[in-house]
């Protein structure tokens, strides 16, 4: 323990008289202060309490006030940070000669204010967050494994400010950058599964000195300390969370870093065992808990998992008019954004483009118009209107800049929408939804997911990429009739290695195997989406991952159906 070995420190004296007050060395820096440090400031007499103020005793780093406690009894004034000073940073404590006492009864003042600077050194702090935003320190140890080896359930650690263990609460990932997550604390690169955007709010699980455990899309994963800000339950002043609505499942997700929420998004129709005005919790959009965390049941957004390889029901005329009259409608908003969408926007008349190549490479036309409405904002967006890019192609950090008129050099700038268009499905159906590139990083299962299967794995770091796409799905679909919706019967695997074959034995040739020796990836919950004919046995009859191919079949084990909503 470090407290007691600068005691030395922990008090000094002031005299408040008619003359020159006795000070001392009480203004000589203090160097080796722990991060908890507590001053207790001893004058020669009661001191009056009202003159002990925020601008008569303080403690400032630099220019900017530190948050403290000011505490008084008697002949002593105690000043107690809310949370830990920071390691390496040093502070100074400020007494002005509007501190007042009575001496012999006669009120006095200090005769000159008293500055006293100190620096932090080192120190692992333990203690209580409270629910007013203070931290109730307990006591600071010289390393991690010392303080987490006396740390109780309700307490948390810190260092240079830093919580790197709480009770519960939340994780958010890094202010400024995208934070990866691994699948083990040893956070090695062969572990790395996947990247989270910025400012994201994950459930915390646990933590060591390196390694924070979260829950991503309803697994336990594990990003760097450096890159994770740790949030205790009590001081947590918002909560990502799912509600009803008419019927429908909306998701409210809250930025820790940013302290507010997001315009919350439609998913599509609410599961049938959640209720209007009620909130609920969920790490995965799956599997749903309530307020008191009691689990209330499991269901996947239908459009979320459903294959892109089914094709819509609708012709390339209805996806026309549906373009046509989204776009008026954002138009007649009143939205800046969208002032002459209905001219504008390149989504205009892709009805046709958009069943061509559902025809030549099995891909859904709605599929792609919904991914075009998300990534382009219905085609408004600069890269959309003067690049031809409705996907965000080779937009990259360093290549973000959207000039008007257009580089038409630039690798960005597509000659023609269609053009655009055939690019994206070439680089989804190489990789992304192709089970013939098991082997490569970017294919997690074909649909478009969340954060641990589909394409939202490395497709984008929004973790809700995969939900909010489906919610644009599911609107488009329910105003055109909603003959696309629940179509099928969607599935997960249920094995770490599953044979898809040709035909319904296990003697048949195998069309692909959801297995690699050694992956990382979540095999046994691959999204699958059922033939809408039936088996000829109690096998699985599945819709083949591979473009224009016939129907493939999984044994009876090696799937199990699941609820959609």
């Amino acid at each position: 323990m470090l407290r007691n070995s600068l005691s030395f420190l922990l008090f000094f004296v002031m005299s408040m008289a008619t003359g020159h007050a006795a000070f001392a060395t009480v203004d000589a820096p203090a160097l080796d202060i722990s991060p908890d440090k507590e001053w207790h400031i001893i004058f020669n007499a009661d001191v009056d309490t009202a003159s002990v103020t925020p601008t008569s005793v303080y403690v400032t780093n630099g220019s900017t006030p530190v948050p403290v406690t000011l505490t008084v009894a008697g002949d002593t004034v105690t000043v107690t940070p809310h949370i830990p000073y920071t390691n390496g940073q040093t502070y100074t404590l400020i007494v002005t000669p509007d501190v007042a006492g009575v001496v012999n009864g006669e009120r006095l003042t200090l005769n000159t204010a008293i500055e006293k600077p100190f620096t932090i050194t080192g120190g692992y702090v333990v203690g209580t967050a409270m629910s007013d935003g203070t931290f109730a320190l307990r006591d600071t140890y010289a390393t991690f494994a010392e303080a987490d080896a006396t740390r109780t359930a309700t307490e948390s650690i810190q260092y240079d400010g830093k919580f790197l263990k709480i009770p519960t609460g939340i994780a958010a990932t890094h202010p400024s950058r995208v934070t990866e997550f691994f699948t083990a604390p040893t956070l090695l690169g062969r572990e790395q599964y996947g990247g989270v955007e910025k400012d994201t709010e994950l459930v915390y699980v646990d933590s060591t000195e390196q390694a924070v455990a979260v829950q991503v899309a309803g697994q336990t994963m594990y990003m760097k300390q450096q890159d994770t800000t740790l949030i205790p339950s009590a001081w947590m002043t918002g909560q990502s969370y799912y509600y009803v609505t008419n019927g429908l499942l909306w998701h409210a997700v809250y930025r820790p870093h940013k302290g507010m929420y997001d315009g919350a998004y439609q998913i599509g129709n609410a599961p049938s065992f959640l209720t209007a005005g009620q909130r609920y919790y969920s790490t995965d959009g799956v599997n749903f808990v309530d307020a008191q965390q009691r689990f209330v049941g499991e269901s996947f957004a239908y459009f979320q998992y459903v294959s892109p390889r089914t094709p819509t029901t609708y012709t390339a005329a209805q996806l026309n008019d549906i373009i046509y009259t989204q776009l008026l409608q954002r138009e007649q908003s009143g939205a800046a954004q969208y002032q002459h969408a209905t001219t504008e926007s390149p989504l205009l008349g892709l009805g046709d483009t958009l069943k061509d190549i559902e025809a030549e490479v099995d891909v859904n036309a709605l599929f792609i118009l919904a991914l075009a409405i998300h990534e382009s904002n219905y085609g408004m967006s600069c890269h959309a209107k003067h690049y031809h890019n409705l996907f965000g192609l080779h937009v990259t950090d360093g290549n973000a800049v959207c000039t008007v008129p257009a580089d038409t050099t630039n690798v960005k700038y597509f000659e023609t929408v269609g053009d655009n268009i055939r690019a994206f499905i070439s680089r989804i159906t190489d990789y992304y939804i192709n089970p013939n590139a098991m082997s490569d990083y970017r294919y997690n299962g074909a649909a478009l997911g969340n954060k641990m299967i589909g394409m939202n794995v490395r497709y984008a770091s929004d973790p809700y990429w995969g939900a909010k796409t489906a919610g644009h799905m599911f609107r488009l679909d329910q105003v055109l009739g909603g003959q696309d919706y629940e179509a099928y019967t969607l599935g997960i695997t249920t094995q770490r290695a599953v044979s898809v074959r040709k035909m319904p034995t296990v003697s048949a040739e195998r069309a692909y195997q959801y297995n690699i020796a050694g992956s990382i990836k979540r095999f046994d919950r691959m999204p699958l989406t059922f033939s809408q004919t039936v088996a000829p046995n109690d096998w699985h009859r599945l819709v083949s991952e591979l473009a224009n191919g016939d129907d493939v079949y999984t044994a009876p084990d090696n799937a199990r159906i699941v609820q959609t909503h």
